[in-house]
């Protein structure tokens, strides 16, 4: 056992606070697709610590040469358990996000004949939903309730054009309201969020003019979806909106592309808000060539992960910043053929899983996923905060042989106990029983003499107590 102090942890882990701290490193990537063109939109971490991906695909389509809605489950490893697809002839079927449900089956939303589909736990259908046309309404983003129903953000016909669409269901699907946002031309809700007074963000694109270049739209709703304000970011080019998450101060964090600033032809936008949408700080990320900003998720209290496609779709481009903007660390992963990032999420072990393409076949795409190791900087003191709460992160490694290290936050001064069990409920080490300081500690466990399987390790600080999960794999 190996204790590493709360100064030493800073220093080691970190360093000094003016330099870049090093990027997570890479664990495995794994290739999803055929011989034609398949896209992954959306991943999430399941609760069996696999993935679910929704997309579309050409290659495995029941009608050639036409997408049909993708869902793809695979294990904590990448592989591929099974898949679904769902679509109609002639129709363009796209899934666009999906999330798990209490019962663990999945709800997708996207767009053709099926605007929302509601699975089993092995993608079978349980009931779908449809505008009753393709063109009509579709959606780009989901989140489940609080009373089990859904929001959902997207695009809804609206004339000749389109408005965003902000729609709560039931938990059957069944429509409960239904708001159309937005002006006389296109507009588009790609990515929402749910805000501190239950309200929603929404970060999308809009038209000021029949001819104009598209503006970044970020629209503030209230709980029932009617709106409170709006906001549009842009130059003389277009510019576009694909993500956004509520900040500490009840600002917001935005990310997308930009054509009218930066370095190059397209660059990564990032644009920091009050709450009241006015900005205060814009940043650009880019190479001399064309850079695209996808997703934006909050990793700690004060940090940030975005991720996109570098230079001409080379590389996926992972940027990490903090709520001043600071650069954190960048990293690439890719070849000279076509790459790129177009989501991600966060893991239990504190990485990352990120969903993207690689090229395939002739003129074709496959998805591309990587995971990573875990990121040092989601640790809140890498930014030279207060710890605000008790928090136990994952083991790292995990899967680990022998050795991990267990890391926790503690919000004052008070006596802990780490204690490691087996699958059993058995006690089998404790690494911790003092009084413990405030701040940020580490230990490690030496799993030498101990046997390969699924142990359990709990923290109790004061009358806060969590567990988690490790493997030790042999």
């Amino acid at each position: 056992m190996k204790f590493v102090t709360h100064l030493t942890l800073l220093l080691i882990l970190f360093g000094c606070q003016f330099s870049i701290a090093q990027a997570p490193e890479i664990l495995w990537t794994k290739i999803i697709g055929g011989e034609r063109s398949d896209y992954g939109n959306s991943i999430k971490q399941t609760r069996d610590g696999g993935y679910i991906i929704a997309g579309n695909t050409d290659s495995f389509s029941s009608m050639q040469w036409d997408f049909e809605t993708w869902l793809i489950k695979t294990d904590a490893r990448g592989d591929t358990l099974w898949t679904k697809t769902f679509g109609e002839y002639r129709i363009l079927d796209e899934g666009h996000d999906v999330i798990q449900t209490p019962d663990e089956g999945y709800v997708v939303t996207g767009m053709g004949k099926y605007w929302l589909i509601k699975t089993n736990a092995f993608g079978d259908t349980l009931w779908t939903r449809t505008t009753g046309a393709a063109d009509i309404g579709f959606g780009n983003c989901i989140r489940q309730a609080d009373d089990g129903g859904f929001i959902i953000c997207g695009e809804i016909k609206s004339g000749n054009w389109t408005d965003i669409w902000l729609v709560k269901t039931n938990s059957s699907g069944d429509i409960v309201w239904s708001k159309s946002i937005g002006g006389i031309y296109k507009d588009t809700g790609n990515y929402f969020d749910v805000t501190n007074d239950n309200g929603f963000i929404i970060a999308g694109n809009r038209n000021i003019t029949y001819s104009g270049s598209q503006d970044f739209y970020l629209v503030k709703t209230d709980a029932a979806g009617d709106t409170l304000w709006t906001r549009t970011y842009g130059g003389s080019l277009n510019d576009y909106g694909y993500g956004v998450q509520q900040t500490m101060d009840g600002g917001y964090m935005m990310v997308g592309t930009t054509y009218s600033f930066g370095a190059g032809q397209e660059d990564i936008w990032i644009v920091r808000t009050d709450s009241s949408g006015d900005t205060l700080w814009t940043r650009t990320f880019g190479t001399s060539g064309f850079d695209k900003g996808c997703f934006i998720k909050k990793t700690s209290e004060r940090g940030y992960i975005i991720c996109g496609s570098y230079n001409d779709n080379s590389a996926m481009w992972l940027i990490k910043i903090n709520d001043t903007g600071d650069t954190l660390w960048t990293k690439t992963i890719g070849s000279d053929s076509t790459y790129g990032a177009s989501c991600l999420d966060l893991t239990d072990d504190g990485g990352y899983i990120i969903n993207g393409y690689t090229a395939a076949g002739p003129g074709g795409h496959n998805i591309r996923l990587v995971k990573t190791t875990l990121d040092l900087t989601s640790i809140d003191t890498n930014q030279n905060l207060s710890i605000s709460k008790y928090h136990l992160y994952p083991n790292y490694p995990n899967p680990f042989n022998p050795h991990t290290t267990i890391t926790f936050n503690l919000l004052k001064t008070c006596n802990v106990t780490l204690k490691i069990f087996n699958i059993l409920g058995q006690e089998v080490a404790t690494l911790v029983t003092t009084s413990q300081l405030s701040g940020s500690h580490a230990y490690e466990w030496d799993a030498s003499n101990f046997p390969s399987g699924i142990y359990l390790y709990r923290l109790q600080a004061g009358d806060w107590v969590e567990t988690k999960k490790m493997v030790l794999m042999r």
